[in-house]
């Protein structure tokens, strides 16, 4: 049985995910939460947390909601498109 994953661990999975999907670095995800690359690598490996603030910035970003991010359900068009 897996285990169920907790907020911060289903953001991380869920941001990498969708950067996977869409290729984008991780030098744009430094630049859209305004910073430091090592900083922005920590959250996107989950070993920092993603702050509520950066959410609907990071969402906005990617093209998905911030429910998507937090709960790992896909967008309606996104889906579509897959």
């Amino acid at each position: 049985m897996t285990p169920e994953l907790t907020l911060p661990q289903r953001v991380a999975a869920e941001v990498r995910a969708e950067m996977g999907w869409q290729k984008k670095p991780i030098r744009e995800l430094a630049e859209v939460l305004q910073a430091p690359y090592r900083s922005a690598k920590q959250r996107y490996d989950g070993e920092r947390e993603y702050q509520l603030d950066e959410l609907p910035k990071i969402a906005a970003w990617l093209g998905v909601s911030v429910t998507q991010l937090t709960t790992g359900h896909r967008d309606r068009e996104h889906q579509d498109a897959a």
